[in-house]
């Protein structure tokens, strides 16, 4: 009887979703973000997102409102 051979499952996990952006942090921060969101069973990537997105929402606006004045907030 032959034995199938075995499926490499190594790499990459696969991303969440397909739009990410590669960004770099302090080392130590990345480590105790990666701690939580596995504590929280989170991808790192989303634990990270929804923790800094409404600053960069709220920061986005506030340049928007600085360099067009007639876009709606």
């Amino acid at each position: 009887m032959a034995s199938k051979p075995a499926v490499n499952r190594g790499g990459r996990p696969k991303k969440p979703n397909a739009g990410g952006k590669p960004v770099r942090i302090h080392p130590d921060v990345g480590k105790m973000a990666e701690r939580v969101a596995d504590y929280r069973g989170l991808p790192l990537s989303d634990f990270l997102s929804d923790l800094v997105r409404p600053s960069v929402v709220r920061e986005y606006r506030r340049m928007m409102a600085e360099t067009d004045p007639q876009l709606p907030e």
